[in-house]
């Protein structure tokens, strides 16, 4: 039987104090917290790694071949030379840059050819790109290849480039949710945190992904009557620090009285024009 004793340290001395063959614990569960991937707890990778090891192996095999194309393999029949080996003919073709061949009778198939190999270019071709598109849809990734550079995108083609890699990632937050909630408490349990099992924990996640900047700044000119100041600031796609656009704002108006309401200013190039004063 193995014998594993756990180290203690203390935190307070910042020292070993010694080994012990339990752990002392206050979290009233087996203290192991599974951030799980999927409900069965299975991994991504064997659902496509047969497809990654396709298309290695394809690839592998083309590559392989061009080599072998970029060699001459020469096929020689009644060579009537004096060379005794492959080395010795080569050196001596390079040399006198002229063959000598023997012929019996006319019937001799007597000659020098070049054996040549056909590589099914489009057919692998064809194989490697349905392969790379299978295993981007398997994994639920985004392919760069189809982000198009120097083109517009507008935010719907962008949303559905990027819906299998949301699903996946969706899929993962709810499993980490609750087990990042777990770790929380834990922590709490074990600064003494007197509701620690009770305490409401929020959470945020954010994710990133590609956005039209100018279809964004357009929704917000169009829904900025309607729209609280913090809310534009947030979602002004110039705008890095929100708060910081919103104090600026409010700088803006105390100089500047005929400055639109809770609408952030877009465009410094462009100059505001005063409302209407109403008929006293």
């Amino acid at each position: 039987m193995y014998d594993y004793k756990i180290p203690l340290y203390d935190t307070g001395l910042n020292m070993n104090v010694g080994s012990s063959e339990k752990l002392q614990h206050n979290f009233g569960r087996v203290p192991f917290i599974p951030f799980l991937n999927n409900q069965e707890a299975t991994a991504n990778l064997p659902r496509y790694k047969g497809l990654i090891d396709v298309y290695d192996r394809v690839f592998a095999g083309f590559v392989d071949d061009v080599d072998d194309v970029q060699q001459v393999i020469l096929t020689l029949t009644n060579y009537g030379g004096e060379a005794a080996s492959a080395a010795e003919f080569l050196q001596k073709i390079k040399l006198e840059k002229v063959a000598k061949i023997d012929s019996l009778n006319p019937e001799d198939k007597t000659g020098l050819d070049t054996l040549t190999i056909d590589i099914p270019v489009e057919a692998r071709n064809s194989l490697l790109d349905r392969t790379r598109e299978a295993i981007f849809l398997q994994a639920q990734a985004v392919d760069p290849t189809k982000v198009e550079m120097g083109t517009n995108k507008s935010g719907i083609a962008l949303k559905m480039l990027y819906s299998l890699l949301e699903l996946k990632a969706a899929a993962v937050e709810n499993e980490f949710r609750p087990a990042l909630a777990t770790l929380v408490r834990a922590i709490l349990s074990y600064l003494n945190v007197p509701d620690a099992d009770t305490r409401k924990i929020e959470q945020k996640w954010t994710r990133a992904a590609v956005k039209d900047a100018a279809e964004t700044a357009d929704i917000i000119a169009k829904l900025a009557d309607v729209t609280s100041m913090d809310t534009i600031a947030k979602n002004n796609p110039l705008v890095e620090d929100p708060q910081r656009e919103i104090e600026e704002l409010e700088k803006q108006k105390e100089e500047d009285p005929y400055a639109p309401k809770g609408t952030p200013n877009l465009d410094d190039d462009q100059e505001d024009e005063p409302e209407d004063k109403e008929d006293e």
